[in-house]
């Protein structure tokens, strides 16, 4: 009897493990990273199709210098995060508005690119702000083209290219 007990009970404890995996593969908020699968960190939105554009920048709009943190007593309040922003002007119109912007070492990006109310941001760490921005002033000085191609695939893939 205890036998049968043992045996039905590590049955049962089998089926459940094997009822529980094919859920969490059904899940939306469960993504496969190789060949584990794990809870998604954010909400993200894919394209209805792979696309990818081109558009040339003719100078520069604005740049804005922000700092940030939480002042909530701890440690962490010591920790404060930059970001830069370079909003683009494009030679075309229909381009919309583009900005790039350049974050703190120790800040957590989910994007490399990312579309949100009608401006594309492309991100970079801001350890590369001087090369850029230095890069980006001499090639609209001397009238060289400078183009931004944005990417976004079906599979989540985004890419943010500056090319001068």
């Amino acid at each position: 009897m205890k036998k049968q007990s043992l045996l039905l009970l590590l049955l049962a404890g089998m089926l459940s493990v094997q009822v529980q995996a094919q859920k969490s593969e059904e899940d939306p908020e469960t993504v496969r990273s190789g060949n584990v699968l794990m809870k998604r960190a954010f909400k993200t939105e894919m394209p209805a199709a792979d696309k990818a554009e081109a558009w040339d920048v003719k100078g520069i709009n604005s740049v804005v210098f922000a700092t940030s943190n939480t002042a909530d007593g701890s440690y962490n309040s010591y920790k404060h995060n930059l970001r830069i922003t370079i909003g683009l002007l494009m030679t075309d119109v229909k381009a919309g508005k583009f900005q790039l912007v350049f974050y703190s070492a120790g800040e957590n990006m989910p994007y490399a690119m990312s579309r949100l109310d009608g401006i594309t941001t492309i991100y970079y760490p801001v350890a590369i702000y001087d090369d850029i921005r230095q890069k980006l002033e001499q090639s609209l000085a001397t009238r060289k083209k400078v183009t931004i191609k944005v990417t976004e695939k079906t599979n989540g893939f985004k890419e943010g290219v500056l090319s001068f």
